[in-house]
């Protein structure tokens, strides 16, 4: 069924479709009645009375994190007395050290290079390995476990091994202290204690 509309329906109906084109299609009417738009102007305080923005001032807040102070220096001293190690080998378990960490000094270790030199009664080197030791160990705590190397039994073979030493060529403490030199460790060295 058609339906006609009042010619007073139509009449508005032309008067309002401008609008709702332009509407729909993101555009104002171009009428002197519809006020055009004001451009964009700066009106914070900032830009009005000629101060810098709070972006372009230095800031003045304190920091989050208070400044701190350099962790006190590690000798080779300190790093051998937070890493005091005694080791033992049975020839039962050619590949295997069994070994003691002890922390002797007053601040916590949480690495400690260890390398080991395996000696016979005479004196003369078998073997030397290494193994960064990454447990964190209080003062006067200790830690410590047996740990197998592939070339351990291959190095020491059928001699009977007599004494184990351990040098510290590397320490890292829980508050920030580092020690390291590796010239401590050179691959053949002397066997310090006298049997």
């Amino acid at each position: 069924m058609n339906r006609f509309l009042p010619s007073s329906s139509l009449a508005a109906l032309a008067v309002l479709a401008p609008f709702v084109v332009l509407a729909a299609c993101g555009g104002s009417p171009k009428s002197s009645t519809v006020p055009s738009p004001i451009p964009a102007t700066d009106v914070s305080p900032s830009a009005s009375s000629g101060t810098p923005s709070p972006d372009t001032l230095p800031s003045t807040a304190p920091s989050a994190t208070p400044p701190t102070t350099p962790p006190k220096p590690v000798t080779a001293a300190d790093a051998a007395a937070a890493c005091t190690t005694t080791a033992t080998y049975d020839k039962k378990a050619p590949s295997k050290l069994t070994f003691n960490v002890k922390n002797t000094s007053d601040r916590e270790v949480k690495m400690c290079w260890l390398e080991f030199y395996v000696y016979d009664k005479a004196g003369t080197q078998l073997a030397h390995v290494t193994l960064p030791y990454n447990y964190a160990i209080a003062p006067g705590a200790s830690d410590g476990q047996a740990y197998e190397w592939n070339d351990l039994g291959k190095q020491i073979g059928t001699k009977a091994v007599a004494s184990i030493e351990t040098v510290i060529t590397a320490a890292k403490f829980t508050d920030g202290g580092e020690f390291r030199d590796e010239s401590l460790a050179p691959a053949k060295r002397s066997r310090a204690a006298k049997k």
